[in-house]
């Protein structure tokens, strides 16, 4: 019996310390059952159709930016494709798809912030992870929905430039801000209220369109090689010529001649060299110059 007990033991033990090494599902683990950001305050739409920029005015304000709904509606290209433009009048009637008056998508939203100077992505085929992950994080995210959480049906629409989308009737933004295990926290652009709808509904309404959202920051840019300017040289200054010190004397040469020849008087070489009268030189001797 006690072998039959240590043969269980051991593999036993094999499992809790491979499982201690290499825990399951340790990032869904890191993501907390229930978050909410604080301090994200939402205001009424100005017009119609302005959901989108009024959320996103609001969304900004909680990351310091200053950029306001009548800025972003006036800065939203005009265009009857929503990935590019704003599609139709700002108090349009709500509720209609493309061409009529209808709002604008995540793509077109994101780049006219980065135009402003606000940090911003828009993102497709996000999951319910991945908005708990920013929720947790404490960075609001600008959701797609259809109306208060509805059901909807997607529709294929294509642009005159041939693009082709996915919109709905009674698209609408709001900002998501908090979540628990049975529901989630948004702040509606159309009232500027905070509202509360349960799990199930939001996934099957944000389903809608393709679970699109607008998130803080931009994935980091590949670096872009960068050619080395090659370094400029630095000509060697010419050492300046060392003076001779001393000379050995050669056939033919005469004390005059050698002083001549460095620019010192013969008499200084006399000096220097301890040379006696007649002051005679033979080749091979050497004589100091300084």
């Amino acid at each position: 019996m006690r072998k039959t007990l240590r043969l269980i033991l051991i593999p036993l033990l094999g499992v809790i310390l491979l499982a201690a090494a290499f825990p399951l599902s340790a990032q869904a683990e890191d993501i907390p059952d229930e978050a909410y950001v604080c301090c994200i305050y939402g205001y009424p739409q100005s017009y119609n159709l302005s959901c989108e920029a009024r959320a996103a005015a609001d969304w900004v304000s909680f990351f310091g930016y200053s950029v306001t709904e009548y800025e972003l509606m006036a800065s939203f290209p005009i265009s009857d494709d929503p990935e590019e433009g704003f599609v139709g009048s700002w108090n349009g009637t709500w509720g209609h798809i493309p061409p009529n008056s209808y709002g604008i998508h995540p793509p077109a939203v994101a780049a006219t912030l980065r135009e402003l100077g606000v940090p911003a992505q828009a993102y497709s085929n996000l999951t319910w992870d991945d908005l708990r992950r920013e929720i947790a994080a404490g960075r609001p995210v600008v959701i797609w929905v259809i109306a208060q959480m509805w059901p909807g049906t997607p529709i294929e629409y294509t642009a005159k430039s041939g693009n082709t989308t996915i919109v709905a009737y009674h698209e609408h933004a709001m900002i998501l801000t908090g979540y628990s295990e049975t529901s989630v926290q948004v702040v509606d652009p159309g009232s500027g209220s905070m509202k509360y709808f349960s799990i199930s509904s939001f996934l099957t309404s944000w389903a809608v369109l393709g679970n699109r959202a607008v998130l803080a920051g931009e994935p980091e840019p590949t670096p872009t090689p960068t050619n080395t300017p090659t370094p400029t040289q630095t000509p060697t200054p010419t050492p300046s010529p060392t003076p001779i010190s001393q000379v050995v004397v050669q056939a033919g040469d005469t004390l005059v001649g050698i002083a001549e020849h460095y620019g010192i008087a013969w008499q200084t070489l006399v000096a220097l060299n301890n040379l006696e009268y007649p002051y005679f030189i033979h080749p091979g001797d050497v004589l100091r110059l300084y």
